[in-house]
């Protein structure tokens, strides 16, 4: 399945995409209070179907979601930074009022010039677990979706914590929908990608992965009970702006694609924040 967070005529509900490899396709809306953890057995009937064109696509993320980020997770990204590989999963945390759905107007703060690019893979939770061995962790993931994980580079590196860095209001994006794992290759299998105005910036394999997706479920459930709709990211490949020694930041009107094998494409514009609008 391809699930997809609705907006326009169908706000707040969920739809079911079927793609035919080309721009186009359907989606089946869901009936009113289907939720994520309803999608763990088999889903309702639709309750209308529309083209794929005609959707309105939101952020696949609950608003109340624990957005869970692994940093260093590639080992060519830990080590285009000069940085050791890290012995346990570095996690901090993201609020959903820091990314956008597909399509939509990532900000450039108007506090920095700093916006950096981060394509990665993230886990959606489909069943709650406290204490998950990695054994188990697989049959807690409801799907994956993309997640520009973009950094605000300079308040990222105000000191150790990267707090502020990460959750500037807009500066990320997720989606465009959750697919379900069996519609996905292995996780080792996948390519992510990165591409700014048509120019690749970031290439990286599943392999390079240094925690798997079961490893950091069982580490991150150790100290959090997970539950439906959480979303743990698990980290970008090589190629960010911030490793490079001349970094082409993200500018106001940069078109950024990222792609993620077996999910798809999550495009969004850049545009400058302009001090005092409201968001």
């Amino acid at each position: 399945m391809k699930i997809a967070f609705l907006g326009g005529a169908f706000t707040g509900r969920m739809g079911l995409v079927e793609t035919n490899g080309g721009a186009g396709g359907t989606v089946a809306v869901l009936p009113k209070g289907v939720g994520l953890a309803d999608l763990s057995r088999p889903p309702p009937a639709p309750a209308a179907e529309l083209p794929l064109g005609e959707a309105v696509l939101e952020a696949p993320v609950l608003t109340d979601a624990r957005i869970i980020c692994v940093g260093l997770n590639f080992r060519s990204h830990a080590e285009e930074l000069g940085m050791a590989i890290p012995e346990r999963p570095s996690v901090f945390p993201r609020f959903s009022s820091s990314l956008v759905g597909p399509g939509r107007d990532v900000v450039l703060p108007a506090a920095s010039a700093q916006l950096d690019y981060e394509v990665e893979l993230a886990a959606v939770i489909g069943r709650h677990g406290r204490h998950i061995p990695a054994s188990e962790a697989a049959a807690h993931v409801l799907g994956y979706t993309c997640m520009a994980e973009n950094s605000v580079r300079d308040w990222q590196t105000h000191n150790r914590q990267v707090f502020p860095g990460k959750n500037f209001d807009g500066s990320g994006a997720i989606g465009p929908w959750i697919v379900t794992p069996d519609e996905m290759p292995p996780t080792a299998d996948l390519r992510l990608e990165t591409l700014v105005n048509g120019e690749v910036r970031q290439q990286g394999v599943g392999t390079d992965m240094i925690f798997s997706v079961e490893d950091c479920i069982a580490y991150v459930s150790t100290f959090m009970a997970l539950r439906p709709g959480d979303v743990i990211a698990l980290g970008t490949p090589p190629g960010v702006a911030f490793g490079k020694p001349d970094p082409q930041w993200l500018k106001d009107g940069d078109v950024v694609e990222m792609r993620i094998s077996g999910i798809g494409s999550l495009c969004n514009t850049v545009r400058a924040e302009q001090r005092g609008e409201k968001r």
